[in-house]
């Protein structure tokens, strides 16, 4: 079993048994957006990259490193819509270079790309994303 404490709340964990699951409190919870618990629990991990939670699971778990909750970590960031967090979405997806989550999540891009909440940074990641895909799918 892998156990990945949050940044924020000692008392909630990333645990992997068979899959990945949010340890809430005492209650282990699926990682779906619509529990209030995982929404409210998952953001904070988007604090650091990923290569620091994969460098805490064991090399030999497979399964565990290629099945980490990336996709639902990076949407928590974007439900939450706060620019703080909404940024290290974009960079995390960014980092990811994963077509199926950009084509995921570019609804949320195309609503940051001309959105002056967001830092120009952000906004040009959410671009380059954007306009990647673009590229891949006229191929």
């Amino acid at each position: 079993m892998t156990k990945i404490t949050s940044p924020i709340f000692n008392d909630v964990m990333l645990v992997y048994m068979e899959n990945w699951q949010l340890k809430y409190q005492d209650e282990y919870l699926d990682l779906d957006v619509g529990i209030f618990e995982v929404l409210m629990s998952l953001f904070p991990f988007l604090e650091q990259k990923k290569s620091f939670y994969i460098g805490m699971i064991d090399s030999n778990d497979i399964e565990a490193i290629n099945s980490f909750p990336v996709k639902e970590i990076i949407e928590e960031g974007f439900l939450h819509d706060i620019p703080y967090w909404v940024k290290l979405a974009v960079e995390w997806l960014d980092n990811e270079n994963n077509d199926d989550l950009n084509v995921y999540f570019s609804t949320y891009l195309n609503k940051i790309v001309n959105n002056k909440v967001y830092e120009q940074r952000t906004r040009q990641i959410a671009e380059k994303i954007l306009n990647y895909n673009l590229q891949n799918l006229d191929k």
